[in-house]
């Protein structure tokens, strides 16, 4: 059994990781919101009832890119995120939702919980069949007390930590409850747990993991599925082969028989998400065949490579700009220099 961190799996959890919002990026983009609520849908509540995750400003294509988390009693709804783009003051995108109404869909009128963040935790290791070794310590709070980081009370490879926000039951939201969300990474497992606890009655309102289980011991089980079979987009049919896991590009591909070589690109055209839509479910993120898509970011939008980290270090083994991939056998969490590449 292979075991792979899926550090996607949930974008509020990595929001919650990014640091502060600069003050200055806090006021562009309340000027932006302000400016543009009828465009983007939203009310002045909406906006008292929202906290920036994130912004930024890319000079080099004059775009601002803003990431918003809905909130109620100044508490987060957990991935309740909406994101959008501003191009001179104007909306270029705007992709997310938020809940309407939340005062008839929260399961309380008050952020008041009724259990502590050290019960909460006492909770989350109880569901996880968890036994700690030491008593919990709280290290230190935030959020006005509605984050509490603990110690990792011999159990946990981090400290442990209580967040308290709203989690919605269902997609739809119709019942929304006050919970403690408990962050516990345990010694003896490669799980990265987040158990939300209900904040007044204790009981387990959700369980999310962040690590992902892969069997590939069954030879018939390591395929790659044919994404027109399993998703049904009509647009992919003319590129893609059923018969071959990846994308077949017409004008590089003259006989898609013989074997791949390695060549130079100097010019192609590409089925993508056209920039600067984020998904092709944002405005003008239909997938459409685009010649040199790279070029659509200006000059500066390439100069960095997969493989290029912080600083501008260009990494000759599986280490990039957000990703390490690196052998872990002793379940340490502790990188270590793979074989290099040339």
């Amino acid at each position: 059994m292979r075991k792979v961190l899926l550090l996607a799996v949930s974008c509020f959890w990595t929001f919650s990781m990014i640091a502060q919002v600069s003050e200055s990026d806090k006021a562009a983009t309340l000027q932006l919101l302000n400016a543009n609520q009828k465009a983007i849908g939203l009310t002045s509540d909406d906006i008292n009832n929202t906290e920036i995750s994130n912004s930024f400003y890319l000079g080099s294509t004059n775009i601002r890119y803003v990431y918003l988390v809905q909130t109620y009693q100044g508490l987060p709804i957990y991935n309740q995120i909406q994101v959008l783009s501003f191009r001179d003051g104007k909306v270029l995108s705007n992709f997310g939702s938020r809940f309407s109404h939340m005062d008839e869909r929260a399961n309380v009128n008050n952020i008041m919980p009724g259990l502590t963040a050290e019960a909460a935790v006492i909770k989350a290791l109880a569901d996880r069949n968890l036994r700690a070794s030491q008593s919990a310590s709280v290290i230190g709070t935030a959020d006005n007390g509605h984050k509490v980081t603990f110690n990792n009370m011999g159990i946990s490879q981090e400290n442990i930590t209580a967040k308290l926000m709203w989690m919605p039951m269902d997609e739809y939201g119709k019942s929304i409850k006050l919970v403690w969300q408990v962050y516990i990474v345990p010694k003896t497992s490669s799980d990265y747990w987040l158990v939300s606890i209900d904040a007044n009655n204790g009981s387990t309102a959700k369980v999310d993991n962040l690590t992902v289980y892969c069997n590939w011991g069954t030879p018939e089980q390591n395929y790659v599925e044919d994404p027109t079979i399993k998703f049904g987009i009509d647009f992919f049919k003319n590129y893609l082969d059923a018969n071959n896991p990846y994308i077949r590009n017409k004008k590089l591909m003259a006989d898609a028989d013989k074997p791949l070589t390695p060549f130079v690109v100097n010019s192609a055209s590409f089925l993508v998400v056209p920039f600067p839509a984020e998904s092709p479910q944002a405005p003008g993120g239909t997938p459409v065949v685009v010649n040199d898509p790279w070029t659509m970011g200006s000059a500066n939008a390439t100069t960095l490579k997969w493989n290029t980290g912080a600083g501008g270090t260009d990494y000759n083994y599986t280490r990039g700009n957000n990703v390490w991939a690196y052998q872990d056998q002793s379940n340490a969490n502790n990188p270590s220099v793979a074989a290099s590449a040339t």
